[in-house]
């Protein structure tokens, strides 16, 4: 399974040994809260932090594999309710039209969720310190995602908290740091008093990454106005607007107005006019990503009038039968694939909680994925390498496993010539040793005939001497 972490890093670390093979259910109501207030009282209460889930269970297919995969799997409620208060917003799948979960999606957007399923973990105020995005995998590599990611967060905001409680001498530098391993489209929202500290700390050089944070927030108010009109249909107020700020700039800052106007004018129908916008926005910047993205543009725009041609042949052919006749119409469900793959008047879902007339929303979408897909590709490139290096050592250990099976038998050898030399050595220290006590016996009897009042023994010559001489002697008799 993989886990997208995003940003941040996050109080007791929930260690892959705490996941206990237990009896548990996924998204129970017992266990998972649906009230964020209520949530943040019980997370205060017993010194948790939150683990917020965005999920679309009865229609996203990615968020029944999470569920599936993990919530589901035994064990792994246990696990998360050491250190979590556990939280679950499931949307419908046409949530902006549903008032129902109108404050679901206010919650979503605080925290900058950019798609579902989504798990947001936070401490026990709220504050967001990591986020991540379910692939696919299983509930043990999770746990270990969770309790990397608590641990280096709760590291994170101790720093912040520490560098908050000086009354002077803050330092913009670890300040900064800090912010800068959270969300930054969260910063504003949640982290306001510490960029203020840090814009303060930074003095009058100031704080290019605050001041970046500053411009992302205006963006992102930016289009959410913007995308309130279009979802209103007031494109003429969209129109109005975009077309004032749009001359009030030039290059790149003109060039997101005109996405504006486009959007509306493909709201309208008015294909020709979206084609001329489409124009400007490019000649503004020709070089920059909208400029590049021109073409992209126009093939939208192409899809969405011919979308809206076979339309109009269906509807002309339905009244000159009296009737719809089988096989001239689409099901409504080949409809809607249609509607979001030539990205039509009705909404371009790019996101399963931003639905918008945008074709801006796809292009950026696209530069996401291009962005995942390069951390993917990189990832993929550090674990085939991590593979490489484990190969290398395993074939070292195996050369160096059959060069010691290799000497084995030598050394078996010398082992054995070791031990028969060492045998014939004791034998020699045994006769060895025998002769040293047969030559201190014969010592001691020579000491003893050294000693007064003692009668002499002859010496062992004086009698060999006198017995060769008489048996001389006996000869010499023989012989007279």
């Amino acid at each position: 399974m993989k886990f997208l972490i995003s940003t941040w890093r996050p109080s007791v670390a929930l260690g892959a040994a705490s996941f206990l093979i237990t009896a548990g259910g996924a998204l129970e109501a017992s266990v998972w809260k649906s009230n964020l207030p209520e949530a943040v009282e019980a997370a205060r209460e017993h010194e948790k932090g939150l683990l917020i889930y965005f999920s679309g269970s009865s229609w996203n297919e990615s968020s029944k594999a999470f569920e599936r995969e993990v919530l589901e799997v035994p064990g792994f409620l246990a696990a998360a309710q050491q250190d979590f208060v556990l939280v679950n917003f499931d949307f419908p799948k046409n949530a902006r039209k549903d008032p129902a979960s109108m404050l679901k999606i206010t919650t979503a957007d605080r925290y900058a969720v950019q798609g579902i399923p989504t798990i947001i973990l936070a401490d026990a105020a709220g504050r967001p310190f990591e986020t991540m995005a379910y692939q696919s995998g299983n509930a043990e590599q999770f746990i270990v995602s969770l309790s990397q990611a608590k641990e280096e967060g709760q590291a994170v905001l101790t720093s912040l908290e520490k560098e908050m409680a000086r009354k002077e001498g803050r330092q913009a530098a670890v300040l900064e740091a800090g912010l800068k391993k959270m969300d930054r489209k969260t910063l504003v929202t949640f982290y306001e008093p510490e960029l203020e500290a840090l814009e303060a700390a930074a003095g009058k050089e100031g704080s290019v990454f605050a001041a970046e944070v500053r411009k992302r927030e205006e963006l992102r108010k930016e289009k959410g106005a913007y995308r309130q009109l279009l979802l209103s249909k007031k494109f003429e107020e969209v129109l109005r607007r975009a077309g004032e700020e749009a001359e009030k700039r030039t290059g790149e800052e003109a060039q997101r107005f005109q996405v504006y106007r486009i959007q509306a004018l493909a709201g309208k129908k008015d294909f020709e006019g979206a084609r001329e916008a489409i124009g400007i926005m490019t000649a503004l910047a020709p070089q920059s990503k909208l400029g590049k993205a021109g073409e992209r543009y126009r093939k939208i725009i192409k899809g969405m009038e011919e979308r809206e041609n076979r339309k109009s042949a269906a509807k002309g052919r339905k009244n000159s039968n009296g009737g719809e006749s089988k096989g001239e119409r689409p099901s409504a469900e080949v409809e809607e694939k249609s509607k979001a793959k030539s990205g039509g008047t009705a909404a371009i879902v790019s996101k399963p909680l931003a639905i918008v007339t945008n074709p801006e929303v796809l292009v950026e979408r696209a530069a996401e994925l291009r962005s995942e897909l390069k951390k993917a590709t990189q990832l993929k490139v550090e674990k085939e390498k991590a593979i490489e290096d484990l190969s290398n050592k395993e074939n070292a250990l195996k050369r160096q496993q059959e060069e010691l099976a290799g000497r084995r038998p030598a050394l078996m050898k010398e082992i054995q010539q070791a031990t028969q030399k060492a045998e014939k050595i004791a034998k020699k220290l045994g006769v060895m040793t025998e002769m040293i006590k047969d030559h201190e016996k014969q010592l001691g009897e020579k000491a003893k005939i050294a000693q007064p009042g003692l009668p002499r023994e002859p010496a062992q010559g004086q009698l060999q001497g006198e017995a060769e001489n008489s048996a001389k002697e006996v000869e010499e008799k023989k012989e007279d």
